[in-house]
């Protein structure tokens, strides 16, 4: 066909058999080539199947450790990176502070005292449920805390050693927490 067009247009002698051999060929090569582009584009998408399922897990696990759905969990995230938190300084911290909750419920008096100095009475630790109410309580007891360092010494008392932008956010109090 593309031997024919040659002749018509150019006027060329062309021996046709050649022409489809190489077109032949050239067909053959487009093939594999689609062939290949599919398996490429299949491969890939296996990849983002897994990596999404490999997220999706992760994403449990963190808001199992900190004691909270998944729902709950993507809402702080997403509220703490505004303000720069690392999704697992949050998990950690979450983490930390549902430990210290369970230790204060439990009478610990090192874990009471900790929340205590945040201001929190015997009756408020009783009455959070959840670490998300405890962490949002907590929001609004460091938000109202003038003294920096105190507000400081209270956060990495009851989130970790190595909450400082997680006080930061949190001085913002539940309310700018939970429009975000």
């Amino acid at each position: 066909d593309n031997a024919r067009k040659v002749k018509t247009i150019w006027g060329f002698q062309v021996d046709a058999k050649e022409l489809d051999k190489l077109q032949r060929k050239l067909d053959g090569i487009k093939g594999l080539l689609e062939v290949i582009a599919v398996g490429a584009v299949a491969q890939k998408l296996v990849q983002l199947a897994s990596n999404f399922a490999g997220a999706a897990e992760k994403l449990d696990l963190m808001a199992k450790s900190a004691a909270i759905t998944v729902e709950e969990f993507q809402k702080l995230d997403f509220a703490a990176g505004h303000a720069q938190v690392e999704t697992e300084e949050l998990t950690g911290s979450l983490a930390k502070l549902s430990r210290q909750l369970y230790q204060a419920r439990q009478g610990n008096k090192e874990a009471l005292s900790a929340f205590q100095q945040a201001g929190f009475s015997a009756e408020q630790i009783t009455s959070l449920k959840t670490s998300k109410d405890a962490f949002l309580a907590l929001a609004d007891k460091i938000k109202n805390t003038k003294d920096p360092i105190a507000r400081l010494g209270v956060g990495m008392e009851l989130l970790g050693r190595n909450s400082q932008r997680m006080v930061g956010f949190l001085s913002q109090g539940s309310g700018a927490i939970k429009d975000t």
